[in-house]
């Protein structure tokens, strides 16, 4: 394939830390791929069988924004971004093609990707960004007719470092049963489109977020530091399992989408944030947590909308409440009306109260004694001299503010003042 846009350059793989095999270098501008069933590091189809030159490796770079394009199915091992380039990879074709990542039914040396934690049958990167890139892959069309798919063929990660994000707005689907995917790195990755991968998913380090028009099918695990950000609309209803180890190592489930499973949380680190500050987090099964930390945001002091002013659960049935050996944190945390860390707006002295938490069925074990309320990410334009305390109230947990009177706080003013100088005095003496 010949175009003026397009070099492709075999390297090393000393060329690129932590890699080995044949790596394919694109740094132009537009590539559309217009053979059948092309591999793109050999400009030739792939070998169905355990040959070599089948299924190789791609490192996109560059400095500037590329669009690659593919109307045939778009063969490859493993790809990656890197030296902070950005990347669209868009459907060309009403043939509906797909971008096939990994290999299946081929020799060990084929099996591992050429970029990090390359080991035998062991877990290797699909996808890999580095140094704050972005791959954006598309699942509209540039023609009329289906979209993009990517199919994942073998087990893996989605390796995306910290300040990178990788997008899959294309269906995910997958090649045979079996495969995992782990999502590592510390950066973002988002799902967009109606997926049908059903095979086990993580976030081992970094975030997952599925946007509205996203749909996930798989099975998540949620590692201490991690989170999982759920904006779909429609609920997910698989296996979702926090594993948080204390307060200072959480894993967070955020977002505004219904979890229509039940939810296992038995540690402080396991911590529900709602909305998208702040937002609703609805559960529409009954529901028993253990122990559990939950972010509570609120942008208006004086506000009363729920997932507009202030955070909120809503759970379809009942909540029990098993702190028998464990605890619970309320972490109360005030946003500007900007919904940026700050002072909260419209801040007065004044008592006030919040439905934070609702159920349709009900409480048990509420005991506000296992509960911990902290205010440290709590500010106003004014310092609060009032109280905050949370109540169940009917089938509800409120979060109450009560303000100390004026002429309270005057007195304990005194009240303090003058039991100085009666130390002072002693103290003279």
């Amino acid at each position: 394939m010949k175009n003026d846009k397009l070099r492709v350059l075999l390297i090393l793989a000393s060329a690129v830390p932590a890699m080995g095999g044949t790596i394919s270098t694109f740094t132009g501008n537009v590539d559309n791929l217009t053979g059948t069933n092309e591999n793109y590091s050999t400009n030739s189809a792939p070998i169905n069988t355990s040959s070599a030159g089948s299924y190789k490796d791609l490192l996109l770079t560059g400095n500037q924004t590329n669009l690659l394009q593919t109307n045939t199915n778009f063969h490859l091992e493993s790809l990656s971004v890197t030296n902070g380039s950005s990347y669209t990879i868009s459907g060309f074709s009403a043939s509906a093609p797909s971008i096939r990542v990994g290999s299946s039914g081929y020799t060990t040396s084929e099996q591992n990707a050429a970029f990090t934690n390359v080991n035998s049958g062991g877990s290797q990167d699909l996808i890999y960004l580095s140094g704050n890139s972005s791959l954006r892959i598309n699942q509209a069309n540039s023609s009329t007719g289906g979209n993009l798919t990517l199919s994942i063929r073998q087990s893996g990660n989605f390796n995306v470092t910290t300040g990178s994000t990788l997008t899959i707005d294309a269906a995910v689907a997958q090649k045979g049963s079996g495969l995992n995917l782990t999502m590592t790195g510390g950066g973002t990755t988002k799902f967009g489109g109606t997926n049908t991968f059903t095979g086990n998913m993580s976030v081992s380090n970094g975030i997952v977020e599925v946007a509205t028009s996203g749909t996930l099918l798989s099975n998540m695990t949620v590692a201490a530091g991690s989170k999982f950000i759920h904006n779909g609309s429609a609920a997910y209803a698989k296996t979702l399992t926090l594993n948080g180890n204390g307060t200072s190592s959480r894993a967070t489930l955020s977002g505004n989408a219904t979890v229509g499973t039940s939810v296992v949380l038995d540690n402080v680190g396991d911590t529900l944030a709602p909305g998208n500050s702040p937002g609703t987090m609805s559960f529409t099964t009954a529901q028993t947590w253990n122990s559990f930390s939950y972010n509570w945001e609120l942008n208006n002091f004086t506000g009363t909308n729920a997932g507009t002013d202030f955070d909120k659960i809503a759970i379809t049935g009942g909540l029990t409440l098993n702190a028998s050996s464990g605890n619970y944190i309320l972490n109360i945390l005030s946003l500007t009306d900007g919904n940026v860390s700050g002072a909260v707006s419209n801040f007065s002295e004044s008592n006030q109260s919040w439905t934070i938490l609702s159920t349709t069925a009900g409480i048990t074990n509420f005991n506000a004694t296992k509960w911990t309320l902290n205010k440290d990410g709590f500010s106003a334009s004014a310092t609060p001299t009032g109280s905050f305390a949370l109540n169940m109230v009917g089938t509800d947990l409120v979060l109450a503010y009560t303000a100390v009177p004026e002429t309270s706080a005057l007195a304990i003013t005194l009240s303090a003042a003058a039991m100085l100088v009666s130390r002072r005095r002693r103290m003279a003496h």
